[in-house]
């Protein structure tokens, strides 16, 4: 009897030992469910982590078409502003074709008066050998004139670069030379007449015809201040225009300052960013290390 109550002992304490375990594998399947658990709740955090940093890209992303657009902008109004200065400089280059325009005409008023002067020497029968000399000074006066419109052509095309402005100027200093020595000439041919006069009627008649020469030269002599008047006023305006160019060197200046410091901040929210993402990995280690212990 003995020996069953201890077998019957034994079979109990091997029943319960049975039991403990299947209450440990229990305990322990029920630890790996909850692992399992966190595991995927870590997943799910990991995941929603990714999206974030996707919207975060996307909002990037537009951030710098928008910076494009404005770029856009921003060429487009420096292109209208191109084409208003060429209209400008046009309308200028216009002015200064009316301009010539008058010289002409002042010219052509000139041209008349030497033909009246023509046929007041054909009245004057007793002085033809006088009346010869002053057509041949009226002839080199008229091949002035020619010599006078194609230096005004020269203009037209020499208006583009201010040095060749120069060397125009350097030639109508040139000219006022030659003038001046033809009004030297002039004075000497007066003299010759002086003494070739034979009569004192024909003198007296001889100097008011050189006093109205005196007067024609003095007017021309005034036509050539006004046209380096003209000349000053051309200058001006050319300064004018460097002024224009050095404006919009310093505006360009301004937009070149301007897109450097929109970089250095682009540069500061991108390492903010980073720093965030840090802090997010350095929060997920210490999570991790939580669950391992």
């Amino acid at each position: 009897m003995e020996q069953e109550q201890e077998q019957e002992q034994e079979q109990e304490q091997e029943q319960e030992q049975e039991q403990e375990q299947e209450q440990e594998q229990e305990q322990e399947q029920e630890q790996e469910q909850e692992q399992e658990q966190e595991q995927e709740q870590e997943q799910e955090q990991e995941q929603e982590q990714e999206q974030e940093q996707e919207q975060e890209q996307e909002q990037e992303q537009e951030q710098e078409q928008e910076q494009e657009q404005e770029q856009e902008q921003e060429q487009e109004q420096e292109q209208e502003q191109e084409q208003e200065q060429e209209q400008e400089q046009e309308q200028e280059q216009e002015q200064e074709q009316e301009q010539e325009q008058e010289q002409e005409q002042e010219q052509e008023q000139e041209q008349e008066q030497e033909q009246e002067q023509e046929q007041e020497q054909e009245q004057e029968q007793e002085q033809e050998q006088e009346q010869e000399q002053e057509q041949e000074q009226e002839q080199e006066q008229e091949q002035e004139q020619e010599q006078e419109q194609e230096q005004e052509q020269e203009q037209e095309q020499e208006q583009e670069q201010e040095q060749e402005q120069e060397q125009e100027q350097e030639q109508e200093q040139e000219q006022e030379q030659e003038q001046e020595q033809e009004q030297e000439q002039e004075q000497e041919q007066e003299q010759e007449q002086e003494q070739e006069q034979e009569q004192e009627q024909e003198q007296e008649q001889e100097q008011e015809q050189e006093q109205e020469q005196e007067q024609e030269q003095e007017q021309e002599q005034e036509q050539e201040q006004e046209q380096e008047q003209e000349q000053e006023q051309e200058q001006e305006q050319e300064q004018e225009q460097e002024q224009e160019q050095e404006q919009e060197q310093e505006q360009e200046q301004e937009q070149e300052q301007e897109q450097e410091q929109e970089q250095e901040q682009e540069q500061e929210q991108e390492q903010e960013q980073e720093q965030e993402q840090e802090q997010e990995q350095e929060q997920e280690q210490e999570q991790e290390q939580e669950q391992e212990q």
